[in-house]
């Protein structure tokens, strides 16, 4: 069975017991029931400045780059995505809800001048 959207939206963080009962054919019973942790906060994450101006000088990419941030709602542990200068890494969140990776300056090497992103991405599962 399926739960609408709707009912879904008024449960409330924490512990929820779901159970199911039915009988067969002969009226024998069948009862069910789990619990679950529901989580429902929104989940979200920041880069900090890349550098102290947020560009990356010459000197600055001969060297390995420390990429961190931090995130809310959720827990530690979680894999945090970082995609940059065409590569991916991950790393986790920690009990504080930051993050922190590093670049070794032998992946900075490709970058062109101008422009680049980062893409940093984490789920709360």
């Amino acid at each position: 069975a399926a739960v609408p959207a709707a009912d879904v939206s008024r449960w409330a963080d924490g512990s929820l017991t779901i159970s199911a009962s039915a009988q067969d054919t002969s009226g024998n019973p069948v009862n069910i029931g789990t619990v679950v942790d529901v989580d429902l906060a929104p989940v979200a994450i920041s880069i900090n400045s890349v550098t102290d101006d947020n560009v990356l000088n010459a000197a600055e990419k001969g060297q390995d780059l420390v990429l961190s941030g931090s995130s809310s709602n959720v827990e530690a542990g979680q894999t945090v995505t970082i995609i940059f200068a065409g590569k991916t890494w991950t790393t986790t969140v920690d009990a504080n809800g930051d993050w922190t990776c590093t670049v070794p300056a032998a992946d900075l090497s490709g970058l062109k001048d101008g422009d680049a992103s980062v893409q940093v991405s984490v789920t709360n599962v």
